[in-house]
């Protein structure tokens, strides 16, 4: 295990394939350890050559990816490395991830995150500043993120339960779940549906192709609409009972294009604070 003094860590970790768990505390150092996934020659290579260092805060993991295929049966294995890099940081950590096929989990509270991966899922629990996720076909789930958020996925699912400040999400043929969300908002699915459960002040952007688009616009807000389907159909439970309690109150512009998703607009249970 490597161990390294640190304030808040700027982690830095390449891992192509395995699993990446970060987990913040409140602790004054940062530690590393590389566990294999499988008994591959290749796995123990990769761990033999794997580069582990710190400067200052700075801390970087850097291991090589092998072939590009693998056979595992518990723990015995053939073909490509399979490491999991388990990383103890102080809380407000910032981390910068790349991998190919290894899965991230994130467990406590981040700083600042940008975490790409081809085929990998990401799970992030907490991140106080902005966060910046990319996956090709793997699964991006968040908890709650305080900062400016970007999503972008291929085929994968996007689930964001709380943005503070703002979020975008481009997927292709993923569906995106998107819970409560302050701030714009702009979003867009080629076959996936895409679902806001709480949306407004601020401007909200929603487009699909295929997928059907489902958005709760929070009580009390004076919503405009532009909403707009070429084939899909188009369903609206505000109307001009909906005023807001203040004729001076918060505005949400809200703007829908599908081609042949349907679209259902409706209130959420909360009122805009």
């Amino acid at each position: 295990m490597h161990r390294f003094a640190t304030e808040r860590a700027r982690l830095r970790v390449r891992n192509p394939s395995g699993d990446v768990r970060v987990e913040t505390a409140d602790v004054t150092e940062t530690t590393v350890e590389l566990i294999p996934l499988n008994e591959s020659d290749a796995t123990r290579e990769a761990i033999d050559k794997a580069s582990v260092s710190a400067r200052g805060d700075e801390v970087n993991v850097e291991l090589e990816g092998g072939r590009g295929w693998s056979i595992t049966i518990g723990s015995w294995g053939i073909g490509s490395a399979k490491v999991s890099v388990r990383i103890t940081c102080p809380s407000g950590s910032d981390l910068e991830c790349d991998t190919a096929s290894a899965d991230v989990r994130v467990a406590g509270t981040l700083g600042e995150a940008r975490i790409r991966t081809a085929s990998g899922d990401l799970r992030v629990e907490r991140v106080e500043g902005s966060l910046e996720a990319k996956s090709a076909s793997g699964d991006v789930e968040v908890e709650h993120v305080e900062g400016r958020a970007a999503v972008n996925t291929v085929s994968g699912d996007v689930q964001v339960r709380t943005a503070m400040s703002g979020l975008a999400v481009n997927s292709v043929s993923g569906d995106a779940m998107l819970g409560e969300v302050f701030g714009d908002i702009a979003a867009g699915t080629v076959s996936g549906d895409l679902m806001v459960r709480a949306a407004g002040p601020g401007e909200v952007g929603l487009k699909a192709v295929s997928g059907d688009v489902v958005v709760a616009m929070r009580r009390g807000l004076r919503v405009r609409l532009d909403v707009n389907s070429v084939s899909g159909s188009v369903g609206s439970e505000l109307d001009v009972s909906d005023a807001p309690t203040r004729s001076d109150g918060p505005e949400a512009t809200l703007r829908v294009r599908t081609v042949s998703g349907d679209v259902r607009i409706t209130r959420a249970a909360e009122a805009v604070a």
